[in-house]
């Protein structure tokens, strides 16, 4: 080969390259206008494609740039297909989240039991079928304060578990730094 066809080659290999950008995740080329930059990262950190920063939020659950630490910008759109969704989980992998969240479930049942008897038979007969069982002394207080505690304790795990449900099925937009939305 000549030396000038491999200066013809290299030099629409840089023309090639200069039109088309890295994304930092995949590390696909692409065109422009297939990558976004959605933080404040410049050079061949900055692109990245919408699927990539999908994936890598799906994954990594955070909307934080670990490279310039900048929030990323996105925009609920509503729940994903239903056919898409996934089940509820626990908060982290650790056995105490793994237990309260098993024990929130059992919990939201006793309290659902709890409110049928409450709503089918009356505030008397639930309060007479408690005290049947405990006593009117001690022990019965202590139930109660012990389930206004439970109620709060296991209400604010579940509270976190449907806003990770909703936050892992639901479809977002990112928002690129100079504004513009994109899916």
């Amino acid at each position: 080969m000549t030396s000038a066809g491999a200066y013809e080659r290299t030099a629409s290999e840089r023309l090639r390259s200069a039109r088309s950008l890295q994304c930092r995740i995949c590390l696909a080329e692409d065109e422009k206008q297939n990558l976004i930059s959605p933080c404040k990262c410049r050079g061949t950190q900055a692109n990245v494609h919408v699927s990539c920063l999908s994936h890598l939020f799906e994954i990594m659950n955070t909307t934080t740039c670990q490279v310039c630490k900048e929030e990323y910008v996105m925009e609920r759109k509503g729940l994903k297909a239903w056919r898409e969704w996934s089940w509820p989980k626990p908060l982290s992998e650790s056995w105490e989240d793994e237990l309260d969240f098993r024990c929130a479930v059992l919990w939201s049942l006793f309290v659902a039991r709890m409110f049928y008897m409450f709503v089918a038979r009356g505030p008397t007969e639930m309060f007479e079928k408690v005290s049947g069982v405990l006593g009117d002394g001690k022990l019965y207080n202590f139930w109660w304060t012990s389930f206004a505690l439970n109620m709060v304790y296991y209400s604010s795990i579940l509270y976190s578990v449907v806003d990770n449900w909703i936050a892992a099925n639901s479809a977002y937009s990112w928002k690129d730094n100079k504004g513009k939305n994109v899916k």
